[in-house]
């Protein structure tokens, strides 16, 4: 197989992969119609832009077309998610920048345990997400309900969940 049959794809792409993530970027046009409110400089001109592109913009809102979240509501949205493949695009806020630690790691209460074959276990947190050990290992002492738990991205999209800060046991969220 010649080598451009195989980067020409994969060129291809990397090329629609970016274009996508550019078109989440930008902001919704209620809210670019509201910033070119700013260059008008005649005051009486500008107030009635303002008024016009607010109207329109709390229309868009009520209808449901644009939807404003708080940063709280964002943290327990991406908390929600933790440990589930998503799109890369930064909708949710920025992973790589402040929050990327947090966002790597989840720390939580472990609300109920149940056993699995060949010693795993799923594990249920206390805000009600699933996960399930894919591995069982000699030296992990069986989590107990009201245990903490802190739950780390790994490589390859594997998770290491660590309980009571012991050693850590390979995992998967599975709800």
């Amino acid at each position: 197989m010649s080598f451009w049959r195989i980067v020409a794809p994969v060129a291809f792409g990397l090329t629609a992969a970016s274009a996508g993530a550019q078109e989440t970027a930008t902001p919704p046009p209620a809210l670019e119609a509201l910033a070119r409110c700013r260059a008008i400089q005649a005051d009486p001109e500008r107030l009635a832009c303002y008024d016009r592109e607010s109207t329109a913009l709390a229309g868009s809102i009520e209808r449901g077309d644009v939807k404003v979240l708080e940063k709280s509501q964002i943290k327990t949205i991406r908390r929600s998610l933790f440990g589930f493949l998503a799109p890369k695009a930064d909708v949710l806020g920025d992973s790589k920048g402040e929050d990327a630690e947090t966002w790597n790691t989840l720390s939580a209460e472990i609300g109920a345990v149940s056993g699995l074959p060949n010693g795993r276990y799923r594990i249920v947190l206390d805000d009600g997400a699933v996960w399930q050990t894919t591995e069982n290992p000699q030296r992990l002492r069986e989590p107990r309900s009201g245990d903490k738990i802190e739950i780390e991205r790994a490589a390859l999209g594997s998770y290491w969940l660590r309980i009571n800060g012991r050693h850590g046991v390979k995992g998967r969220r599975v709800e």
